[in-house]
């Protein structure tokens, strides 16, 4: 995942990165990610149409123009349509930090809620996730993938792991005692101890 959302225009890969966001297929759309949104109710009649067009090997868009005849634009405005000014802003700090102190100028319930959701999180995770993002950049796809391997590794080993699973799964108290408590208490030699 770090190969693409280090990719995705106006800081939205940063954003769904920090607070886990989900993207909605229009979204996908929207950002170019996916080619089209076909309605669950359509797919087996796309599938029929793709299985019995004759392709030429010529012919390298003849799947994508199947799929742009079955593609329903979406009837209302998404996330990224409605916040998608707002992440451009917010989200373009060079530290976790500043995405705060950016998100705490804004007076929106939207900013609001995604300030609660991130102090909610763990400091270190956050830290890690943002310097992750920035290193994928200039990495190629089997370097993110090492190095996925590599914060997954890390990760499983870390007390924060398993106070988030105590949290949520164990004693269901959703009240982690993350360690450290917060981002300043986190050095940077820290954060690349888990790149190494």
């Amino acid at each position: 995942m770090g190969y693409h959302l280090a990719r995705m225009p106006d800081n939205i890969g940063i954003y769904l990165a920090l607070t886990g966001e989900k993207l909605m297929a229009d979204d996908a759309f929207h950002l170019g990610i996916v080619q089209g949104v076909v309605a669950s109710g359509r797919l087996e009649e796309l599938k029929k149409e793709i299985a019995e067009t004759n392709f030429q090997s010529s012919d390298f868009e003849a799947v994508s123009k199947i799929i742009a005849r079955f593609h329903k634009p979406a009837e209302k405005y998404n996330l990224t349509k409605v916040h998608y000014e707002k992440i451009k802003k917010y989200f373009s700090g060079n530290s976790v930090e500043e995405i705060i102190k950016n998100l705490e100028q804004g007076i929106d319930e939207w900013s609001q809620s995604l300030l609660k959701k991130l102090a909610e999180q763990s400091p270190l995770s956050l830290k890690i996730t943002f310097e992750h993002l920035r290193r994928c950049r200039n990495l190629n796809f089997d370097q993110v993938m090492r190095e996925n391997y590599l914060l997954a590794r890390r990760f499983v080993y870390n007390e924060n792991f398993l106070e988030g699973i105590r949290a949520a799964l164990i004693d269901k108290d959703h009240n982690p005692q993350w360690y450290p408590k917060t981002l300043e208490e986190i050095s940077s030699s820290e954060v690349n101890s888990f790149f190494i």
